[in-house]
């Protein structure tokens, strides 16, 4: 059966698997400049080729990310120039089928618009998001950082989240941390009367965004932190012999004369006493 499309002006015939003059794969479609693979539609007497799902792709869409207006399907970008830019996935010189808002000048190349089409839950959130798979830079909802990521989108209040957060576990065991840490979407409400910093990088964490903690301890981690490598401190020779409060181990001599080092360390106020248990010894009775 013969396809009337508005990009073409000959119809176009469905083939069930599109072969160059050559017999080797690898035609592009003509309307995403992606390779076809499988059934296409194609024009018997031109070098044009549209996948079955570009062929058949609504005339008008509602864009998450441009909610004022339908955005209308067309061939070519609708400059004088026949290029744009997307405004989801910023491309440049895109010069195949775009939704174009005209009163806007608000466009959005094909690909990302059928990545619009696939919708997913998560519990953090009351709304569906949709999945865009093309990698933007915006501020995520989830941790705070302005980042370059594939992300999911609310187009009902505009909820934005990096893939990688989105894929956050409910449950994790950092390296800095005996106790496995849960995955909070907001600091908890007991937490909210004091401060509370990172105990990774030591900055604050801020009770909008997505916290990992143990409640045992009142341990926090940024989720972004959570992956971060695990802090390590060694303390050197000059600063064990510095510090008046740490004892070198082992100690060279009688067993008894680790307890003589640790009762010299204790600040009690009966002197006489600490005197005895030092000098104290099975060979001299007390």
């Amino acid at each position: 059966m013969a396809l009337d499309h508005f990009s073409h002006r000959h119809p176009l015939m469905i083939i069930t698997e599109v072969m160059d003059e050559d017999g080797e794969k690898g035609i592009i479609c003509s309307g995403c400049q992606k390779r076809l693979l499988g059934s296409a539609y194609t024009c018997s007497k031109c070098k044009y080729f549209l996948h079955e799902k570009c062929a058949q792709l609504p005339k008008e869409i509602i864009h998450p990310k441009h909610l004022e207006h339908p955005l209308a399907l067309f061939s070519r970008p609708t400059y004088r120039n026949q290029e744009c830019i997307c405004n989801v996935c910023h491309t440049h010189g895109w010069a195949w089928f775009t939704y174009n808002c005209s009163l806007c000048e608000f466009d959005v190349d094909i690909i990302c618009a059928m990545e619009e089409e696939r919708m997913v839950k998560h519990e953090s959130h009351p709304h569906p998001l949709t999945v865009l798979h093309q990698k933007g830079t915006f501020e995520c909802d989830a941790c705070g950082t302005i980042d370059k990521d594939s992300s999911y989108f609310c187009s009902t209040c505009e909820f934005w989240i990096h893939k990688s957060c989105y894929s956050s576990p409910s449950t994790f065991k950092h390296g800095d941390h005996d106790h496995p840490l849960q995955l909070n979407y907001f600091l908890p409400y007991n937490n909210r009367r004091f401060k509370y910093y990172c105990d990774v990088c030591e900055q604050k964490v801020h009770p909008s965004y997505w916290v990992y903690n143990c409640d045992r301890c009142r341990y926090f981690v940024h989720i972004k932190c959570a992956t971060s490598e695990p802090k390590r401190h060694e303390i050197t020779d000059e600063e064990s012999f510095d510090d008046p409060n740490i004892m070198n181990i082992p100690i060279v001599g009688e067993p008894m004369d680790l307890l003589a080092n640790i009762l010299n360390k204790v600040n009690l106020a009966d002197n006489e006493r600490v005197t005895e248990l030092i000098h104290f010894s099975p060979d001299h009775p007390h």
